[in-house]
């Protein structure tokens, strides 16, 4: 087995722009939107979001999966809005007074489009109604039917009291009406005797008292007998008004209900209204602001408009949308979503009436399909809890915002609105996996999940459908057109970003980026369209702009303050390559690895792991590091060692396992008495059976020891051992590229660790296995010794 040299040409991908049949991306595919072009590159999510649109069923809710940077948001609108149109239009939703709970607006379905229209049709058939009535009641015909009851009225109410006056002048007596009340009135010699009556005789007064049982019986039933002749008399005026009331409102309705017949929920709403304009026809018939307003309209209605209660209040229309809404929430909250009853201040008290209902996305989304970041929603407890119940019961429930310190004159209870709306979240994978172990009721109602990946296999079919994203992003940010080469350039970054020759970045946010930026370049330039050389200086001075930490460290490395040697050879000390996030970026930097070596019997000694500074993958990656020395030289002998394993300069967490094939070189040249080239840096991962296995980060940790030598001068020498399978992940930068094709930087891969020893050592590997054995074996005699056996 030999490592084997990665050329130049090999460490970093090329488009070829010659491949390209188009002079800029003006000439591609006109897809105005990102999201519509960047879902052809998400089959999955694509295939998932369709399900969900196909079923429409309780359940189905969606989840959309996957790192940040992908515009799963736009792709989920994109999808949504291209099968939306050919879906139903949603229903609109109105409400309506309730005269049987005046607190309880009750809420009407109309076809899509129609609720504004039943909205003015009602208030023209009540504008007509107020019209019309008194005019109706003006007619001839209905004056002469007033003049009847009012003839027939006095005719009654003269013969009572013609009746009750000749009984009691038989008793002695006459009456009279006082306040509308009837009083009796003795008679004396056949005139009334009011203020006299201690001037009659002790046997007139005796004969008046002994009347007055009978006379009073008398004049108490006479009054009850024109009490209830005026309410006779009053309910017959009412039953003719109510009649003008039912006659006019049927007239002004007609046209509503045949405009509406295809609307159950509007010709309930009719029947209801032709029965409350005949009940209220006082409304209409009394002179203006003479109108009472009756309790209940009273507790309703704060500013005593008695008309309110026949309006239609449109909460949700769809009259300029074919199809189904969809509708993106970016800012989820209870009243963004359930709507809010607004309020008004009279007087320091809160008033409002069901025209204040104000819609929430759920409403607006109601019959299609509501967009929202998932991590908005379940961050705020109560508006997580809120859209699990909406969802389970299949309603949507507006709910007042109380003022705090604010006293309301009424309080409104909608009826619940029935929610036919699909939603969809997007987040982190890492969220889904959240909520999918920790909550029942997510796993109950999301029950599609929408999973888009990062990256995408680079063939011909991603490089079109790629390029018509790039040509999409560029009308839409309004950048100068890209040219061929400037594609192709772009095409090479979303490598990088994907960290892998193979595979096609789908981080449109972050490619956008570059976009921008390479415009600006080509602004600077004068130039009309966007080259590869100005995505190149892009490139460039995005880095530059970030690369306050690498400056820093080359810095410490030039003033000795950093400990890493880069020529020279030195006793169990390797270079390995850690990386740093900072933000968006992952930062690579040396580290080295040392190993002391001694008889002993406790083995290796995790200086990091002892600190409590080693993570579970690196303490693994330790562990497999020590089974692999036991496979390979305790097979026949105990293995009597103690050996110390520190990554020096280290103050934080160490993690991961790239660094075990350093670790291992540096024990191994701490036994073998063999000093390691300190040119050569390694990052592979060790297996326990030798082989050199991939890590992550390869792009940036190579560049990150191309860094450190270049600030400490490059000689020619220096270079990167990397596992074989890491070779297809490499796509380095331009100027390290350019070190490797002048010789004066170089790239090993390797499959077996001893490939890796060969070259770090200088020595064959069996030479390393006889001088790591004798070593030990001499261990094992002071051991021995120390021990007295």
């Amino acid at each position: 087995m030999a490592a084997t040299t990665i050329p130049a040409e090999a460490a970093r991908p090329r488009v070829d722009p010659a491949r390209f049949d188009f002079e800029t991306t003006d000439a591609v595919s006109p897809v105005l939107e990102v999201g519509a072009a960047a879902v052809r590159l998400q089959p999955r999510a694509k295939a998932a979001l369709e399900v969900a649109m196909a079923t429409r069923a309780p359940g189905f809710h969606v989840f959309a999966s996957g790192t940040p940077h992908l515009g799963k948001v736009e792709t989920v609108l994109a999808v949504l809005h291209g099968a939306a149109g050919a879906l139903p239009r949603a229903a609109d939703w109105v409400y309506v007074f309730d005269e049987d709970e005046p607190d309880r607006p009750r809420p009407v379905e109309l076809p899509g489009g129609d609720g504004p229209r039943f909205a003015k049709a009602v208030a023209d058939a009540v504008e007509a109604v107020r019209r019309e009535l008194p005019r109706l009641a003006r007619s001839g015909r209905y004056r002469k039917r007033h003049a009847d009851l009012h003839g027939a009225a006095g005719q009654e109410e003269s013969n009572i009291l013609g009746a009750l006056k000749k009984e009691m002048r038989a008793l002695g007596f006459d009456v009279r009406r006082i306040e509308g009340q009837l009083e009796a009135v003795p008679l004396a010699r056949g005139k009334p005797v009011t203020k006299a009556l201690e001037r009659l005789s002790a046997k007139q007064r005796a004969a008046i008292e002994a009347t007055l049982p009978r006379v009073s019986d008398l004049v108490e039933e006479t009054n009850r007998q024109l009490s209830q002749a005026a309410v006779d008399f009053d309910a017959k005026h009412a039953t003719l008004d109510r009649e003008a009331a039912r006659e006019v409102a049927a007239r002004a309705l007609a046209p509503v209900r045949e405009a509406f017949r295809a609307a159950p929920g509007a010709l309930l709403h009719l029947e209801r209204l032709a029965a409350a304009l005949e009940q209220h026809h006082g409304l209409f018939l009394r002179p203006p602001g003479d109108a009472p307003t009756p309790p209940a309209l009273q507790a309703q209605q704060p500013k005593s408009d008695p008309f309110l209660r026949f309006q239609v209040h449109v909460l949700v229309t769809h009259d300029e949308e074919a199809g189904a809404p969809v509708v993106k929430e970016s800012r989820p909250s209870l009243g963004t979503l359930f709507g809010t009853i607004a309020k008004e201040v009279e007087f320091g008290v809160l008033t409002t009436d069901f025209t204040h209902l104000k819609p929430g996305a759920l409403h607006r989304a109601n019959g299609g399909f509501l967009v929202m970041p998932a991590r908005a929603v379940v961050s705020q407890e109560p508006v997580w809890t809120a859209l699990k119940r909406s969802l389970r019961t299949r309603e949507v429930q507006l709910e007042p915002d109380e003022e705090p310190g604010m006293s309301t004159a009424q309080a409104l209870r909608p009826a619940p609105l029935p929610l036919r709306c699909t939603v969809v979240l997007t987040g982190e994978v890492e969220l889904f996996e959240a909520l999918y172990d920790q909550d029942a009721e997510f796993r109950e109602l999301f029950g599609v999940r929408a999973d888009f990946d990062d990256s995408t296999p680079l063939d011909a079919a991603a490089v079109r459908d790629a390029t018509v994203v790039l040509a999409a992003l560029v009308r839409r940010e309004g950048t100068r057109p890209v040219d061929a080469s400037g594609v192709a350039r772009l095409l090479e970054a979303g490598l990088r970003l994907a960290g892998d020759q193979q595979r096609l970045s789908l981080e449109w946010d972050r490619v956008r980026n570059v976009l921008v930026e390479a415009s600006h370049e080509a602004q600077k330039d004068a130039s009309d369209r966007v080259r590869a050389v100005h995505v190149r200086r892009a490139e460039d001075a995005a880095r530059w702009r970030s690369g306050l930490h690498r400056e820093h460290l080359a810095q410490d490395l030039k003033r000795g303050i950093l400990r890493v040697q880069v020529a020279g050879e030195a006793l169990g000390q390797v270079n390995a390559l850690a990386l740093s996030t900072l933000g968006d970026s992952v930062v690579g930097r040396p580290v080295r690895v040392s190993a002391r070596v001694g008889p002993g019997a406790r083995g290796l000694i995790d200086v990091e792991r002892q600190a409590h500074l080693s993570g579970p993958v690196h303490q693994k990656a330790v562990l497999q590091l020590s089974g692999y020395l036991l496979g390979r030289f305790a097979r026949e002998q105990p293995l009597a060692l103690e050996a110390t394993l520190t990554f020096e300069q280290s103050y934080g967490p160490v993690e991961g396992d790239s660094a075990s094939v350093a670790e291992l070189a540096a024990l191994l040249s701490a036994l073998a008495d063999a000093p390691v080239r300190q040119a050569l840096a390694v990052s592979c991962s060790l297996g326990l059976d030798g082989a050199a296995q991939a890590v992550g980060g390869a792009t940036q940790k190579v560049e990150a020891f191309f860094d450190a030598c270049s600030a400490l001068g490059l000689d020619g020498q220096q270079g990167v051992i990397l596992s074989a399978a890491n070779a297809q992940h490499l796509v380095l930068r331009d100027d390290v590229c350019e070190a490797i094709a002048r010789g004066r930087f170089h790239l090993y891969t390797v499959r077996h660790a001893d490939e890796a020893l060969e070259l770090l050592l200088g020595l064959p590997s069996a030479e390393v296995d006889a001088r790591v054995g004798r070593r030990l074996s001499s261990f094992v005699e002071a051991v021995r010794k120390l021990s007295g056996r």
